[in-house]
């Protein structure tokens, strides 16, 4: 399912526009009312007009799970490795625990910024700009 969402070009880019749009009243964010997002523009929208762009909503539904999900388990193995670790050598537990977890946080943080970049790249995950409305 995708979502509409509607918004005014603010810069163009080739095949990406920048376009501002309003924060939908569902959304329970806190800060600006006004946000800028990058967008394929298939329909060659210029600077200044009004358009609809569609954003797959089951893509942030996965992105949102692996952003969840991702520190989660990375720290969870680091901790277990860094048990794993003490009791084989006979090292102090809770200390070997804490390194492997803060380990497994910052490694889960690396991969979150390159996955970050790959979907940056893919236009699969991008909103696309749908229609122009006069």
């Amino acid at each position: 399912m995708k979502k509409e969402e509607f918004g005014v070009v603010v810069q163009t880019e080739g095949k990406l526009a920048k376009v501002r749009t309003n924060r939908n009243a569902g959304c329970e964010c806190h800060g600006d009312i006004e946000m800028v997002l990058t967008v394929l523009n298939p329909l060659l929208a210029k600077s200044g007009q009004r358009v609809v762009f569609e954003m797959p909503e089951a893509n942030i539904a996965q992105v949102s799970l692996i952003i969840f999900i991702v520190p989660l388990v990375l720290t969870t193995i680091g901790t277990v490795l860094g048990w794993l670790l003490a009791t084989n050598i006979g090292l102090v537990i809770i200390n070997c625990q804490i390194v492997g977890g803060i380990v497994g946080f910052v490694l889960a943080l690396f991969a979150l910024k390159k996955y970050d970049k790959a979907l940056i790249n893919s236009e699969k995950m991008q909103p696309v700009i749908t229609k122009i409305v006069i």
